[in-house]
């Protein structure tokens, strides 16, 4: 249960940071 809440936060953030990144890029 809060295992799974983790897993989706850190799927968030990764997906967060990537689009930080891509908007750092251009």
């Amino acid at each position: 249960m809060l295992v799974k809440r983790m897993e989706i936060c850190i799927e968030l953030v990764k997906f967060a940071i990537k689009f930080v990144i891509a908007q750092v890029e251009e």
